[in-house]
């Protein structure tokens, strides 16, 4: 709360998080970042454009919506990517429509996407969001839950992944590994209006400094192997694909994630899995998703490679 902590201030400059000549704070989860900075850039009756599976629709309890008063304008994306045209149709402006409309503010993108199977955008695609966005007047903000993932993944320095958009939110509690934290980045009057935020949504907090240490560790040590994540993802979609049980689009598995069909009741498949030590996620009826993260191992993959052809072989 009082900002003198000098772990938090170096988080912001380290390892490609220094978007910008701005500032970061740290938050204790990704949720509580997305709040502030819907806050930050909309007004009530605003409207939001993100894709139809983004986060901060799917899961996150119509924050928006609640506390920021805030609508939402759904994309039908591929893979949980929107392109730039179908961002330009989706923002509407309240001035000239007789105020029918709400006021088309921000455009949220999410890199990696989740629901997408972990699939990232191209650069290009990326910065022409960005200035399409710029140029019906909207701010512009990154999901950025797993944008490490997505750097490692295509190759673009975080950055420059970045340059063109107005905040991104990123989480070290997933691949990166932290036990907690997210932090949002910004110019600096940006963060200084989401410290008020911060505040006044009851966030504010002395102890962030722990937090921001294990952030700092997850930067300089966690980053380039995020490589393995991936290569371990990509050989648990393979094996799975393989089996008569299960159907992966492989096209989607870009980073660490690995979304499958099965023929089965999914519940049924993850509770068997979940009786040979094998923890996952069954998302919908007939959907599963693997997540490999930093303590995942080839013995790990191994092991899950002999249960999965024991099981459904």
């Amino acid at each position: 709360m009082s900002g003198g902590r000098p772990h938090r201030h170096r988080i912001a400059g380290t390892r490609g998080v220094h978007v910008w000549e701005g500032s970061g704070a740290v938050r204790r989860f990704g949720d509580d970042v997305k709040r502030h900075c819907v806050a930050n850039h909309t007004q009530p009756g605003d409207e939001i454009v993100c894709d139809k599976t983004a986060h901060i629709y799917r899961y996150e309890g119509g924050g928006y919506a609640a506390l920021c008063g805030a609508s939402v304008a759904l994309v039908d994306g591929e893979s949980g990517l929107m392109t730039p045209e179908q961002v330009r149709k989706a923002v509407r402006k309240a001035e000239g429509s007789g105020s029918h409309y709400p006021n088309g503010s921000l455009v949220c993108v999410e890199n990696t996407s989740n629901l997408g199977g972990g699939s990232c955008y191209d650069q290009e695609t990326f910065d022409e969001i960005a200035k399409v966005a710029a140029s019906l007047g909207c701010a512009t903000h990154i999901d950025g839950a797993r944008v490490f993932n997505a750097a490692v993944a295509t190759g673009v320095d975080v950055a420059r992944m970045c340059e063109h958009y107005d905040s991104v939110s990123i989480c070290f509690s997933k691949g990166l590994g932290a036990p907690v934290g997210s932090v949002l980045v910004g110019s600096s009057a940006f963060i200084a209006r989401a410290h008020r935020w911060r505040k006044m949504f009851g966030g504010g907090w002395r102890q962030a400094g722990v937090l921001a240490a294990a952030c700092l560790h997850a930067l300089d040590h966690h980053v380039d192997r995020l490589e393995e994540d991936h290569e371990r993802a990509h050989q648990i979609a393979l094996m799975l694909n393989a089996l008569p049980e299960f159907t992966v689009d492989l096209d989607t598995v870009q980073t660490n994630m690995v979304y499958a069909k099965t023929t089965r009741p999914a519940a049924e498949v993850v509770k068997h899995y979940g009786e040979n030590g094998i923890d996952m996620f069954d998302l919908s009826e007939n959907r599963i998703r693997v997540v490999v993260h930093l303590h995942i191992t080839d013995e790990d993959v191994a092991k899950f490679t002999e249960v999965s052809q024991r099981l459904f072989g």
